[in-house]
């Protein structure tokens, strides 16, 4: 999901939105670019999510992924693939649910590589 993040983290500077703006959507462009769509995420009385405001896009290529990675890396101290947990997700199943792996880059730590 680390990508998710960053990818939420880089849209939400490039379309000046606030720290409530979140990616319901993330797509492959043929391009090799991500295409990123949100909105400000709000739960229902009912427990239901519901999307608030006009739906935005906002295009992130692998350059600027990988430049937020470093940053976020910089800035943190944390894994940026596992975002500081140590795990990343194996599979998952309807009924035996999610399964985690020590993250391969930094090997269950949680810490930055240098």
């Amino acid at each position: 999901m680390s990508q998710w993040e960053h990818a939420t983290t880089i849209a939400r500077r490039k379309l000046c939105e606030a720290p409530e703006w979140t990616v319901f959507s993330l797509e492959v462009l043929d391009s090799g670019d991500f295409l990123a769509a949100g909105a400000i995420e709000a739960v229902t009385l009912g427990g239901k999510k519901k999307w608030l405001g006009k739906e935005k896009r906002a295009t992130i290529t692998p350059a600027e992924l990988k430049a937020e990675k470093k940053r976020y890396e910089a800035t943190t101290g944390k894994c940026a693939e596992c975002l500081g947990t140590g795990k990343i997700l194996l599979r998952w199943h309807h009924i035996e649910g999610t399964t985690y792996q020590d993250c391969v880059r930094c090997k269950g730590t949680g810490e930055a590589k240098s």
